[in-house]
C-alpha cells in the first residue's frame, strides 16, 4: 500500500462497489507488473472481503498507456461464507480501458459472537 497514493472516487458497501485512483510514488511507468499490483487490492473494495487471502488472480491486458494515475473500479460480484469473488477494471486517466482482472480468494476467519 505504501507504493501508491491513492484518492477514493466512489465507495458503496451495499452494491459490493469501489472506484479508486492510483498513483505510483515512485513514479514508477505504467507496465503490466505495475497493473498486476494494483489489481492485488480487489479484497480492499468491501467490509467483508478485507484481510482475504487470494485463492487465483487473472489479469488480461488491453493496453498500456501511459498515465500518471490509474483508475480502479472495482466490484465484488459474490460473497460467501468463507470465499469471495471479484473483479477490477483499469483505466488510464484519459479513460481507456488498460487491463481487466478477476480474483476469488478465502475470507478471514471472523471471531463467533455470543
Amino acid at each position: 500500500m505504501e507504493q501508491f497514493e491513492r484518492r477514493l472516487a466512489i465507495q458503496d458497501d451495499d452494491a459490493g462497489r469501489q472506484s479508486v485512483w492510483f498513483r505510483s510514488v515512485d513514479g514508477h511507468l505504467t507496465s503490466a507488473g505495475l497493473l498486476a499490483v494494483i489489481t492485488d487490492f480487489v479484497a480492499g473494495a468491501h467490509p467483508d472481503t478485507r484481510g482475504s487471502i487470494g485463492l487465483d488472480n487473472t489479469m488480461r491486458m488491453v493496453s498500456r498507456p501511459q498515465s500518471d494515475w490509474i483508475l480502479a473500479d472495482i466490484r465484488i460480484d459474490h460473497i460467501g461464507e468463507r470465499t469471495f469473488h471479484g473483479g477490477m477494471r483499469l483505466f488510464s486517466e484519459a479513460g481507456q480501458l488498460m487491463a481487466l482482472s478477476s480474483l476469488s480468494a478465502v475470507r478471514p476467519r471472523r471471531p463467533r459472537s455470543g
